[in-house]
């Protein structure tokens, strides 16, 4: 008999790790999966060109180099940036935004007034988001659910 309670308790036991694993393995598959359910995602064919840069209401709403702007390199991987630029001017910013992932990302910029962001980025794709910035601080981000909480943010202050 306590051969018996001693086998029942083991296996309990030994269940817990996978189930625990499960779980973290569901919970990041629907974090991923949440890309494809965006509202801002926008369908597109494969060999589109990404749309210049897409605002609201703060973007200059400029597909091209501008001359006076300071331009920043932004390359967008999976789970993060990289900006090329870390100190910033007040005044017009052009940011190139490149998606070097395996996965759709958008860049956004928020705070002091500003709440302006590229379209959504298929791996390959680049966009340009030309915004005029004053003194203060600034917040990018990755707007698809889940992905600031991933890495895909930061912080900049403009001087």
């Amino acid at each position: 008999m306590l051969f018996c309670i001693e086998s029942i308790g083991a296996p309990r036991a030994a269940y817990r790790k996978p189930i625990l694993l499960w779980a973290i393995v569901v919970w990041v598959s629907l974090t991923l999966a949440a890309c494809g359910k965006s509202e801002s995602h926008e369908a597109m064919p494969a060999h589109a060109p990404a749309a210049s840069q897409s605002s609201s209401g703060t973007g200059l709403g400029v597909d091209r180099p501008v001359r006076d702007a300071t331009t920043v390199d932004v390359t967008i991987f999976d789970f993060g940036y990289e900006l090329d630029v870390s100190d910033l001017v007040p005044g017009a910013v052009q940011f190139v935004v490149t998606n070097t992932g395996n996965m759709p990302h958008d860049f956004a910029i928020r705070g002091n007034g500003v709440d302006a962001k590229t379209t959504m980025l298929r791996p390959g794709q680049s966009a340009t988001l030309l915004v005029e910035l004053a003194a203060g601080d600034y917040r990018y981000i990755c707007t698809i659910p889940g992905h600031d909480m991933l890495g895909m943010q930061g912080d900049f202050t403009v001087e």
